[in-house]
């Protein structure tokens, strides 16, 4: 081969290998999905884990004895028939059902500030501060998502 047919043969070589290359990067730039987050998004308990959570966390962070834990389930078993009887089959407007779920949340809170030891309300009051807080946090971040719908 004569060497201007050679160069030429390289060049064009050179040029289809480059072009292959960027067309296999550009693909896989296109093709890669984004990850906004590996943790899947937080999702809100169900009764049965609330309770859990809330009766670990008064185990760990008031600290609690058995008696009290006794009488705190039966706050707690109490608070869940006072909610299926005043949901139970009423269609109520929302204002009305929050006035009355919080009626119901401040006697439960009273029954168990009752229950505590003057050490311990500082504590349940601490607790109920932050688990306030996430609920903020958590409204706040249903809002960011749904105002960009």
């Amino acid at each position: 081969m004569p060497k201007a047919k050679l160069t030429a043969a390289l060049y064009l070589l050179i040029v289809f290998s480059s072009g292959i290359m960027v067309g296999v990067v550009a693909h896989r730039l296109y093709m890669v999905k984004t990850v906004l987050s590996t943790e899947p998004p937080p999702r809100r308990p169900g009764p049965a884990e609330w309770r859990k959570q809330f009766i670990d966390a008064m185990k760990s962070k008031v600290k609690v004895d058995d008696q009290q834990l006794m009488q705190l389930q039966q706050i707690l078993d109490q608070m869940d028939d006072e909610y299926k009887q005043l949901h139970a089959g009423r269609k109520a407007e929302d204002t009305k059902r929050r006035t009355e779920d919080q009626a119901v949340q401040n006697n439960m809170v009273d029954k168990i500030n009752a229950m505590l030891r003057d050490d311990q309300k500082p504590l349940y009051q601490q607790l109920r501060a932050e688990r306030e807080a996430e609920r903020e946090r958590e409204r706040k971040r249903r809002q960011g998502i749904g105002d960009h719908k």
